[in-house]
């Protein structure tokens, strides 16, 4: 009876470590992205032509992980952004539950961002968003690339980075055929 509970103890860790290393979701196509940012502007896929690669963050004001890792993004965005590639965020509890701006959460969102120097362009949840991604976002941050035509490229990452561990990652993904 221990030797059997001992190998179904290991074969769910085994699952647990596969589910963890496995890429998240379905690959996104923000091919037809059609959202307002932070500011208010609208924003739709030619956000993305003139970058070769565009790191897309998904995150949350309450999230402690998301806002530690911000002011590494935002040093990622400035120092690779002569090589075509830019950031962007996606703060994904912003609206009330009938659709509507949470005018007090977009303050903090905002907040958040200076305190941090998170300044990229950052987007606020859309249906365009929702059918492309969001909807399949259990947990954040999430973190996924998209070439110049807005298709996902590569897995989504679960969970912060460090800036190292960001920048191989990059630059891995900048060196290769990001098609």
């Amino acid at each position: 009876m221990r030797k059997k509970r001992t190998i179904v103890g290991l074969l769910l860790a085994l699952l647990l470590l596969v589910a963890a290393c496995a890429p998240a979701g379905d690959g996104a196509d923000l091919g037809a992205l059609d959202a307002l940012d932070l500011t208010g502007e609208r924003v739709d896929a030619s956000i993305f032509k003139e970058h070769k690669l565009t790191m897309v963050n998904i995150w949350a004001t309450y999230c402690s992980p998301c806002i530690s890792e911000m002011p590494t993004l935002g040093e990622l965005n400035d120092a690779y952004a002569g090589q075509g590639f830019q950031v962007i965020g996606i703060v994904t509890d912003v609206l009330n539950r009938d659709g509507s701006l949470s005018m007090g959460q977009l303050q903090q969102a905002r907040q958040i961002i200076s305190a941090t120097g998170a300044d990229y362009r950052h987007l606020l949840p859309s249906e365009s968003l929702d059918a492309a991604k969001l909807n399949a976002v259990s947990a954040v941050p999430e973190t996924f690339f998209v070439n110049q035509a807005g298709r996902q490229v590569g897995p989504s990452y679960l969970g912060a980075r460090d800036k190292a561990a960001w920048q191989a990652i990059i630059e891995e993904m900048l060196a290769g055929d990001i098609e």
